[in-house]
């Protein structure tokens, strides 16, 4: 069976008010998408690395490659306007027959046994979401007012999102 992880990180860095986009900011002195190429790089099942970026980034990121000697080797698709397209473009390089993780690139904290286990279940189920039971006090806006929802009824959606790259491409195709 063959391996992929998409990991997207063509996000700008806008909502945090950044000059950088939060993949490249130092995290213990490596870029913060370096670890979460690490974090996929460590899995047992060793997936092919496919990376969203934005092509404005393409030079950088291939300079900060060089200057932390970063040699894990993936291949660079060019992110789209959403993470939808970004998606879909990175799919452009997986084979049918496969199976597919989906991750943020800023999202560099993921065990490798993690990892591992959403490609193991999902060859098994076709499709698997990680979820944490929400520990904080939730509320839905309606309006001009809020309601209360009860916690143990919430569900946080985590990644890799991972899936059998048939069904995922057939998903893609019906935008």
């Amino acid at each position: 069976m063959k391996y992929y992880a998409i990991i997207v990180a063509g996000g700008s860095g806008s909502r945090m008010n950044s000059d950088v986009p939060k993949q490249f900011l130092l995290l213990n002195s490596k870029p913060v998408l370096m670890h979460t190429i690490e974090a996929f790089n460590r899995s047992v099942l060793s997936p092919e690395i496919v990376l969203t970026l934005n092509p404005q980034y393409f030079s950088f990121w291939q300079d900060l490659c060089k200057q932390h000697n970063f040699t894990i080797p993936h291949k660079i698709v060019s992110s789209g306007e959403h993470r939808f397209h970004s998606v879909k473009n990175g799919l452009d390089l997986v084979e049918n027959g496969s199976i597919t993780a989906i991750h943020d690139g800023v999202r560099p904290i993921v065990s490798a046994d993690l990892i591992t286990r959403t490609f193991h279940l999902a060859e098994q189920k076709k499709a698997v979401i990680p979820v944490i039971m929400s520990k904080d006090s939730v509320r839905m806006k309606t309006g001009e007012k809020s309601v209360v929802l009860k916690r143990e009824d919430i569900l946080l959606v985590q990644t890799p999102q991972t899936f059998q790259s048939t069904l995922l491409k057939s998903a893609y195709l019906q935008q």
